[in-house]
């Protein structure tokens, strides 16, 4: 496999949106090699981006939090949510509320947020399953 690169970025503090290659990315260097729902993914953020001028996860993130109804957890930098249409049981995404270009240079607070987040999803995760477990 190919080194990562990034695909995009946004930016909250600037309002801009750009491509920077130097961050990591969910996608490889060359578009034939990234799986083709990532693409798919990617280009409909952008397409939304395009059409709204938002970033379609903000618009998710807000919009859970403000009804609450698939809000699983949430701490000072990231959130989990149950999303409206999950492609799986148990599909849990585990959003940033920050967006961030180059990921690596987040500070340890960050890291340590996001290790406590996962903690508390899985954890969650595997209250459910116990109980489905005892009442099959």
């Amino acid at each position: 496999m190919t080194s990562a690169s990034a695909t995009f970025s946004f930016s909250r503090i600037t309002g801009s949106r750009r491509r920077d290659h130097r961050s990591p990315s969910l996608a490889v260097n060359r578009p034939a090699d990234r799986p083709r729902r990532v693409r798919e993914e990617v280009d409909n953020c952008w397409h939304y981006y395009d059409e709204k001028e938002r970033c379609i996860f903000c618009d998710i993130i807000r919009q859970e939090r403000d009804t609450g109804e698939r809000v699983i957890g949430e701490n000072e930098h990231f959130i989990t949510l149950a999303p409206y249409a999950p492609r799986f049981p148990f599909e849990m995404w585990l959003l940033p509320k920050v967006h961030g270009s180059s990921y690596e240079n987040n500070q340890s607070s960050v890291y340590a947020s996001l290790a406590r987040m996962l903690k508390d999803t899985l954890m969650r995760l595997d209250q459910v399953l116990d109980r489905r477990r005892l009442t099959s």
